[in-house]
């Protein structure tokens, strides 16, 4: 049974997706009361974020899911795959692996991760998770956000950190705006079942502007179709069996077939429109946004559940020296001192990371994505198979795969 909404906590977190709840349990497991509101009923949502990398990984494990996570059913590929042009010339990369030979992606359901990190956040005295309670907006008083209103009625906290994601209902109720950079791409996912003998890798084919690409997570092969910025609306006009037939001619064998079987109305395809924007600022006293509601990322690299992380550790190691002191009769001033610490920290990391994410796009739409991908193997592959990146290469790989800060 859900803990009745107290009337004050010290912290309120908006949104439980991997940050906001990696947040709350740091917290609570300092003995910091921490509410943690999520509009959803349950932790059952459309597609979502699935992809893990060693950074994010080595975050979790710290906190101790590492045996919790590797009973959960998830995939590791270790290769790329990739079908170019009509004729179908095949490249294989060599293997994934990080420079201590982890893999470098790890997949596995989005919703049993935040049942893990929930459970161990309820552990904590302090801590309690509000489902099915939407913040509709905050509570300002002399221009300091001191709580929320929501469908449950008005809460107080010291400071309120809004984790609730690229529409977050916290920026706009604190009229933080943000800024997008541009994307032309939108991706249209699918799923099948996870064959026990499927590949174990990345795979796509990518023949002229035509890019749909597949791979395994946990119990299933995620599928995704690349598609031009507004295009989807286009494609459902069409009708569903033209992007069926559309999809189901990117795949190939096992995963065609099993598309081809599985794939029955538009309730089976999820879009995700690509963004990649930095609100500015992240914080008003008394208030904060991080992970997509402060930087929503593009899928390029898997990098949003990872990042969102990093914020939430960052966060924490701001905000506990402040919340952890019995000293401290008004804690305002010291809270925004910390508040703005976090994202004078942040903030260079993410913008570092979104410029290389819109690399590669950016080149795909200048040259046509079979363009842009024979050119980059023509160039870094030689390099790539014989394990000596360039040094540029190197960083912008360590980057993706560990984070910053």
């Amino acid at each position: 049974m859900a803990a009745p909404l107290r009337v004050s906590a010290r912290v309120l977190i908006v949104g439980a997706g991997p940050g906001g709840l990696t947040l709350g349990l740091i917290l609570a497991r300092a003995s910091v009361a921490v509410d943690v509101y999520e509009q959803g009923a349950t932790f059952e949502r459309e597609f979502r974020g699935e992809s893990l990398l060693p950074g994010g990984l080595q975050i979790l494990e710290s906190l101790g899911l590492r045996d919790r996570l590797a009973a959960l059913e998830r995939a590791s590929p270790t290769a790329v795959r990739l079908h170019l042009g009509r004729r179908d010339a095949i490249y294989d990369s060599p293997p994934l692996r990080a420079r201590d030979g982890s893999a470098i992606v790890t997949s596995l359901p989005q919703r049993r991760l935040l049942e893990a990190l929930a459970d161990e956040a309820r552990a904590c005295s302090g801590f309690a998770l509000h489902m099915g309670v939407a913040v509709r907006e905050l509570i300002v008083e002399g221009g300091r956000v001191v709580g929320v209103r929501s469908n449950a009625g008005e809460a107080r906290a010291d400071v309120v950190v809004g984790f609730d994601g690229r529409f977050s209902a916290v920026r706009r109720s604190a009229g933080i705006e943000v800024r997008a950079a541009r994307v032309d791409f939108d991706v249209a996912w699918c799923a099948v079942p996870r064959r026990p003998d499927g590949s174990d890798r990345y795979e796509a084919t990518i023949r002229g502007r035509e890019v749909c690409f597949w791979y395994p997570t946990g119990p299933v092969t995620r599928i995704g179709l690349l598609l031009r910025k507004g295009e989807f609306q286009a494609l459902r006009a069409a009708g569903f069996d033209s992007f069926r037939s559309r999809i189901v001619a990117g795949t190939l064998g096992a995963v065609q077939a099993d598309l081809a079987a599985s794939l029955r109305s538009w309730d089976d395809v999820t879009l995700l429109p690509a963004v990649s924007a930095l609100a500015s600022p992240w914080w008003r006293p008394g208030l904060i946004v991080l992970g997509d509601a402060a930087h929503p990322m593009s899928p390029v690299g898997a990098q949003g559940i990872n990042v969102a992380l990093q914020d939430a550790v960052a966060a924490a190691r701001h905000l506990l020296p402040v919340m952890e002191r019995s000293d401290l009769s008004d804690r305002r001033e010291p809270i925004d001192t910390s508040l703005a610490a976090i994202e004078r920290e942040r903030r260079p990391a993410v913008s570092r990371i979104a410029r290389a994410q819109n690399l590669l796009p950016r080149l795909m739409a200048a040259l046509g994505p079979e363009v842009a991908v024979r050119l980059a193997i023509a160039l870094f592959g030689p390099a790539v198979r014989a394990g000596r990146l360039p040094a540029f290469a190197r960083a912008w790989l360590d980057r993706f795969v560990w984070g910053e800060g």
